[in-house]
Formats: C-alpha cells, structure tokens, sequence
C-alpha cells in the first residue's frame, strides 16, 4: 500500500536532515583532526656570525700643515705621493705676518736679555740669574728659528705627501689647510656595519679587511675603536679597524671591506626552521598539552642553522619545527618526532 504524500514528504526532510547532520559532523570533524608534527626544545647556546660591513683605508696618523698666518703661496716644492723627511721644505711663502712674528720674537729676546744683563749688574741672587738668563737664551732660540725658516714651510713628520689644496699665488689664512702629510705604515679602515650587530663589537676583536669589489688577498686587522651611538639615521653604526699589514693592502681612500667573527652566548636558542615570518612579524608554534599555540617572538642574531630568541620563549619551551605551515593556533597536534 502506498504510504500518503504527506508521509512520503515528511521521511524526505527526515532523511534530508540526518545527511546535513552528518555533513556538519564531517566537517567538524575535518576542521578539528590532528597533524603530525616534530618538535624541538629551546635551548641556551652558541650563535656564530659575522659582521660585515664597508668602510675606506685611511692613513693612522694624518698631519695637516697649515700656514700659521696670512700669506701667499709662492712655490709648491713637493707632489702627492712623494716621501718626505721630518723638516724637509714644502712650500715658499711671503708674507708680512711672517716679518710681524720674526719681529715681535726680536723684540722679546732683545727685552729678556736686557732683563738679565740688568739682574747681573745689580748683584741678584745666582737662581734669579740663572732663571733669567735661561729664559733670554729660549727667546733667542725661537727667533734663530724662525729666522732659518723665514720664507719656507716644512713637514713637521716624515711621511707620504697627501692631498695639496695650493698652488703658487695663492693667499692663504692662518689656519688653512696646505697640505696632508700621511704616514702609511699605519692604516686603518673606518666601516659602517648594521645596528642588529651594536654591542656585539668591541675594540681588541680581530677582523679581516680587503679591498672591496676585487678578489685581493685579506688582511687581518684588530677593532681599535667603536662609535658609542648610532650613526645618522640609525641603521649602522661605525668601527675603527687597524691593519696588521698595511703595505699589503691598500692605499688611502679605496674602499674597503670588512669582516667581524662573532660568537654570542645566547640564553634562548631553537631551530630556524621553527621561526615563521622572520622577516616580518616572527612567530612559533609550541607545544601545550596536545595542541600547538602561536606565539610572537623577538628575534636575535642567526647563522642559518640556529636563531637566537630574545623574547617569547624561555628554556624547555617545545616548538614545531616540521608541519608548522599548516597550523592555526590552538590546533590540535601529534608529535611525531623530536630533535
């Protein structure tokens, strides 16, 4: 006997109804199943990096000579690169500032050796003599100096002549520089390296240096100083390097490349393939019970391998470190494997 329409219509929505409630529970049941994952355990260790960064070869000791006084150029007796001795001639110059101080140092010596031949006449006590007559002979001395060099400038070191800013003719003020007198036994690099790198470098580390941009032999070299703020800007700041080995490796101004070795103690350390997001907003996944929470996390310094963890994690803190992608957080996890 066929059932009436009404019943048939009411099993239909039954029916209708039992396969939506399956189809929900299939898909809750989806939504909720449980991934295979690896885990590791943060741990404290060693971060092993190097800063690099570029900087420019510079001579250690760099002497400007400058004139002292008004007065004009009138002969240039050296080139740039020519070696020169301490008091060796550079420039002629006339000038009557020169005669001013020629003149002003006779007129002390005549007056001081007034003085003690005065001391000496009167009977003054040997000291007071002696005090004296020291003092004229000094005055005397520095206007016999003055004199010998009257109308030369000399090069106060021994050295490699540098960058000459005069030519003959050219009027010059007291403190003008003339010339650059460089000593070469000693050079240095100063270099920019980045921020994440502050406070990692200090001064007696060993660092390698070689010429940028060419296949050059690098030279070792020791840090000798550390700016103490940031450069402008903020995203480097600046070291000073000395060269061990400075007649092989390069001369004033060529730039430069350097290297830092560095080895961290870090206190938090995990896998890197634990990190997710690490150039923007780094997070973890670590293990709570049976589910995988995600956390953010302050990163440190990496050598590929390991990343340092500065915040989000403490020692013992169990992070996914294979089957992460597919996780949200509060998933629910099997692990499958440690390391």
């Amino acid at each position: 006997m066929t059932p009436p329409l009404s019943r048939l219509r009411a099993r239909a929505i039954h029916s209708l109804g039992a396969v939506a409630v399956v189809g929900v529970f299939a898909v809750g049941c989806a939504s909720h199943s449980t991934s295979a994952v690896v885990s590791s355990a943060a741990h404290a260790g060693e971060i092993s990096v190097t800063a690099a960064g570029h900087g420019v070869f510079a001579a250690a000791v760099d002497v400007p000579v400058v004139l002292g006084y008004r007065g004009t150029i009138t002969t240039v007796g050296v080139v740039v690169g020519q070696q020169v001795a301490a008091g060796d001639p550079l420039f002629g110059v006339s000038s009557s500032g020169l005669d001013n101080v020629t003149g002003k140092l006779g007129l002390r010596a005549s007056a001081l050796t007034a003085a003690a031949t005065k001391l000496t006449r009167a009977g003054a006590p040997a000291a007071t003599l002696i005090a004296a007559t020291a003092q004229a002979a000094l005055a005397q001395n520095a206007l016999d100096t003055a004199n010998a060099g009257r109308g030369q400038i000399h090069s106060p070191i021994g050295g490699t002549i540098g960058d000459i800013s005069v030519s003959p003719g050219a009027s010059v003020s007291s403190d003008e520089t003339l010339v650059h007198v460089l000593d070469l036994s000693h050079l240095t690099v100063s270099a920019e390296l980045a921020t994440s790198f502050f406070g990692l470098v200090n001064p007696g580390m060993p660092a390698v240096v070689r010429v940028d941009g060419q296949s050059a032999t690098p030279q070792s070299g020791v840090v000798t100083a550390v700016a103490p703020v940031l450069s402008a800007g903020g995203q480097t700041f600046t070291i000073d390097i000395a060269v061990d080995d400075p007649v092989a490796a390069a001369t004033p101004g060529i730039n430069a490349y350097v290297r830092v070795p560095l080895t961290v103690d870090a206190a938090v350390v995990v896998n890197s393939l634990a990190v997710l997001n690490a150039d923007s907003a780094p997070t973890v996944f670590v293990i709570n019970g049976s589910q995988a929470r995600q956390r953010s996390v302050v990163l440190g310094l990496s050598d590929g391998a390991s990343t340092q963890i500065v915040a989000g994690l403490a020692l013992g803190d169990r992070v996914v470190i294979a089957g992460a992608q597919r996780l949200t957080d509060g998933a629910p996890v099997s692990v499958k494997g440690t390391s």
